[in-house]
C-alpha cells in the first residue's frame, strides 16, 4: 500500500455463524492492526458473506466479534466499531443462480424469485459500504508506512545499540577498576605513569585486492568504540562470498540490487550462509581484524598534568 496516498476502506470478511472467534482470525486481525496506524481503525468495515442462512444479520458472530473487539480497546486503546455503518450482510447465491442458468441447469429457475431477492439485498448492502467509505475521511497512507518503517529500524537497531551499550559499559568497569587502584595508591609519579597506559580494542583494516560479500544485519556484526571518542566501529563478522567479482556492485552500499545476483544467493534471494535477504548485503575491499591497544587513562593523565609534584599526586 505504500505506493497510493489514501486508503478508503479496510474489509474485514467473516461467515456470520462461528460463535467462537479461533486462534487463527484473532491472531489476523492483531497482527493487521500491528502493522496499520492507530487512525485507520476508522476505515475498517466487517463484511459478513453468506448471509442468508442468518436472515442478513451478522448471527452467532457478533457477540464474539464484540467480545474480541472490547478487549482490544481495552489492551491497545483501538477503538473499532461494531455497528450499522460499519456492518455488512451479503450471500453471493444470486450469482451462483445466474451460473447455473448460463449453463442450461432449469431446476433452479423455480427459486428465481428468492435468488432475485437475494440479489437485490447484497446489491443495496454493497452500494452502501461504498457510501460509507464516500462519507468517512480516507486514511493517509503514509501514517502506516511513517509507523512500520520506524518500527523495522527499531528491531534493526536493537542488537546494534545493545553491542555498544556493552562496550560502553565494559570500558567504564576498566576505567573504574584503574580508578580504584589510583584512589588507593600511595606512590609517586612514576608509579602513576604505570597505570597511565589501559588496554582498549579496535578493529582494524587492510586492503584485500578483490571484492568480499558479507552481511550488514545486526545479527551478523560486532560494534566496537574508538577509544575517547562517541564513534563506533562496525566488524563484518559474516563473509557470505569471498571472492565476489559481480560487476557494477558499489562498495559499502546497502542495498545494492546487483547482488541479488551473488553466488551466496538462493532462488528466494536469501543467503545461503548467513539466511538473511539480499539486501542486507554489500561489497567490501579490506579485511578486518581485533587488535588491542594501549590508550591513556584521562583520569590519570589530569592528576599527573595538575600535580607537578610526588608530594601533590600523593595528596590528590
Amino acid at each position: 500500500i505504500s505506493n497510493i496516498d489514501e486508503l478508503h476502506g479496510i474489509c474485514i470478511l467473516l461467515k456470520p455463524n462461528n460463535a467462537r472467534l479461533n486462534v487463527m482470525f484473532k491472531y489476523c486481525i492483531n497482527e493487521l492492526l500491528t502493522h496499520l496506524h492507530k487512525s485507520a481503525a476508522e476505515n475498517i468495515v466487517f463484511c459478513f458473506t453468506n448471509a442468508r442462512s442468518t436472515f442478513y444479520e451478522p448471527g452467532d458472530t457478533k457477540p464474539a466479534l464484540e467480545t474480541h473487539l472490547k478487549g482490544l480497546n481495552e489492551d491497545r486503546g483501538v477503538n473499532i466499531q461494531l455497528a450499522p455503518p460499519t456492518t455488512y450482510c451479503m450471500d453471493n447465491e444470486a450469482f451462483r443462480f445466474l451460473c447455473c442458468i448460463h449453463a442450461g441447469e432449469t431446476s433452479v429457475i423455480s427459486k428465481r424469485g428468492s435468488y432475485a431477492e437475494s440479489w437485490d439485498i447484497s446489491v443495496k448492502e454493497t452500494i452502501r459500504l461504498f457510501q460509507h467509505f464516500e462519507e468517512i475521511t480516507p486514511h493517509i497512507v503514509k501514517e502506516t508506512v511513517s509507523l512500520n518503517e520506524a518500527r523495522q529500524l527499531i528491531l534493526t537497531l536493537a542488537k546494534p545499540l545493545a553491542d555498544v551499550t556493552q562496550n560502553v559499559q565494559d570500558n567504564i568497569n576498566q576505567i573504574d577498576a584503574k580508578r580504584k587502584e589510583i584512589e588507593a595508591l600511595e606512590s609517586g609519579s612514576k608509579d602513576l605513569k604505570k597505570k597511565l597506559k589501559i588496554p582498549h580494542p579496535q578493529i582494524t583494516t587492510e586492503p584485500l585486492g578483490f571484492p568480499r560479500t558479507v552481511c550488514t544485519n545486526s545479527t551478523c556484526i560486532e560494534t566496537k568504540r574508538k577509544a575517547h571518542t562517541n564513534e563506533v566501529q562496525v566488524l563484518y563478522k559474516t563473509i557470505c562470498h569471498d571472492h565476489c567479482y559481480l560487476e557494477n556492485v558499489t562498495p559499502e552500499q546497502v542495498p545494492n540490487p546487483a547482488l541479488q545476483k551473488c553466488q551466496a544467493m538462493n532462488s528466494q534471494l536469501f543467503c545461503s550462509k548467513c539466511g538473511c535477504p539480499w539486501n542486507f548485503h554489500m561489497h567490501i575491499t579490506f579485511e578486518q581484524g581485533t587488535e588491542t591497544i594501549m590508550v591513556d587513562d584521562p583520569h590519570i593523565q589530569q592528576l599527573l598534568s595538575e600535580n607537578r609534584s610526588d608530594l601533590d599526586v600523593q595528596e590528590q
